[in-house]
């Protein structure tokens, strides 16, 4: 029983009393290879997905992913625990075989090879539109091997189609086999495809309190032709609202998500005295809508992308008012 969202009362559960979902690790899923402990002793099959702590097999993973972490690891004799790892690419992790820094480290692509963490949300529905579920389902994904290379590719997608934003998208992992001169065995086979406007949404959103991040948001794209090209709507790092402190992690901020939906006529028109009011043209507005969310005019939008807007023309143009009054006379049409 929930004494509050995402939070178990501590007298319902007197032995470990006051624990919520910030006290646990996610899950973590791993291939299974031939030499797998999953393989020998769980009787997972070779090229599946498999979690130990949940005892969960799996032929594919549908997510969207939170966190990308860059990573090194150096496997030794011992293949229970790397010799030396990096969280960052920059210092090892203490008590490793090397001091660091990673950068002029004699292991370096010589043993020591590039990975990736990646903190992932599952999700659930229909595989042509997925959604997250009533209560997320968080799980950590490594990626080594020669399971970089198509993750690599994946990367590129992600910048060049959807601004680097990864929670635009939901990814189908499946498993390939291949076999060079020491053997066979499978590597990560990812693919992408653009989600619907509010579950995106909703994913940043998750991700934004799953993090701890309030104004801190992904890079700029490199240039508006990335953001013009993406298939969903590329949101600018300065229309980002605060994620709200909530009680129960993650599990509670869900429960104050807004419900999204398009902007009425009336919704949009809240636009023009604003831009009365701080003397930005109309033109303005409209190259913002189409670069930032590829989309053609105000009424295309939805109620989170409107207040996003107006979050970005107070930032970029000035203060907001104290109050805010309506136009007196509406214009019969948009400009913007």
């Amino acid at each position: 029983m929930l004494d509050r969202p995402g939070r178990i009362a501590a007298e319902q559960n007197p032995f470990m009393p006051d624990f919520d979902s910030n006290d646990y690790r996610p899950p973590e899923f791993r291939l299974v290879q031939a030499m797998s402990k999953a393989h020998g002793e769980q009787g997972a099959e070779i090229g599946s997905f498999y979690c130990e702590s949940t005892g969960e097999e799996a032929d594919n993973l549908v997510f969207s992913i939170l966190k990308v972490q860059r990573t090194r690891t150096l496997w030794g004799e011992n293949l229970t625990a790397p010799a030396c790892s990096s969280d960052n690419r920059i210092t090892p992790r203490p008590g490793g075989e090397y001091p660091g820094p990673c950068g002029a480290c004699p292991a370096k692509n010589n043993g020591c090879y590039e990975g990736y963490d990646l903190l992932c949300a599952r999700l659930v529905g229909k595989v042509e539109a997925p959604g997250l579920g009533p209560e997320p389902d968080l799980f950590l994904l490594r990626v080594g091997g020669m399971s970089v290379f198509p993750f690599k590719r994946l990367w590129t997608t992600l910048r060049t189609r959807f601004a680097n934003q990864p929670y635009r998208v939901s990814i189908l992992l499946e498993s390939e086999k291949k076999s060079n001169d020491k053997g066979t065995f499978y590597v990560m086979a990812p693919s992408e495809k653009a989600l619907n406007d509010v579950t995106a949404e909703q994913v940043r959103l998750l991700a934004m309190a799953t993090l701890n991040l309030s104004l801190n948001p992904a890079p700029e794209p490199d240039s508006y032709s990335e953001a013009v090209a993406s298939t969903g709507p590329a949101v600018a790092a300065s229309t980002r609202p605060t994620v709200p402190e909530t009680q129960g992690g993650y599990l509670g901020f869900l429960e104050t998500l807004p419900h999204l939906r398009l902007v009425t006529r009336e919704e949009a028109l809240e636009i023009s005295p604003i831009l009365k009011e701080l003397g930005v043209p109309p033109e303005t507005v409209s190259a913002y809508i189409q670069h930032t969310y590829a989309k053609k005019r105000a009424l295309e939008l939805n109620t989170g992308e409107l207040t996003m807007l107006k979050a970005w023309l107070y930032q970029e143009y000035g203060a907001p008012p104290a109050v805010e009054e309506a136009p007196e006379e509406p214009p019969d049409d948009l400009p913007f």
